[in-house]
């Protein structure tokens, strides 16, 4: 793990709790984002404990534009490769989302 002091979902929930006020966010929505795999960093960054990676993405535009998404699978659209993200959602999900990624490219491509 690139955050091995995060593995414990416990310790990636408490460091959501400095901003839960101010942002309203909702203990469901921070356990989904924990559960995830995600902590927030000193940057205030949602940021993976197993790959490393952060989430590039604000809140509103997630919600905009990955509304579909919870946040697993979000975590599995930026990140494929991720260990927590496979463990999560299982290698066939991951696969469908490289081929979904894979399919999207090319017709991008061909225009």
């Amino acid at each position: 793990a690139e955050y091995p002091l995060y593995q414990s979902i416990f310790d990636r929930i408490k460091t959501f709790d400095k901003h839960k006020e101010r942002h309203k966010t909702i203990e469901s929505s921070i356990r989904n984002m924990a559960e995830a795999g995600f902590f927030l960093d000193e940057q205030r960054r949602m940021r993976c404990f197993q790959c490393g990676n952060a989430l590039p993405v604000s809140e509103k535009v997630r919600q905009e534009k990955y509304p579909q998404y919870n946040m697993a699978q979000l975590h599995a659209h930026f990140y494929p490769t991720c260990e927590w993200v496979k463990e999560l959602l299982g290698v066939k999900y991951i696969a469908q989302v490289l081929h979904d990624r894979y399919q999207s490219s090319k017709i991008f491509y061909s225009i």
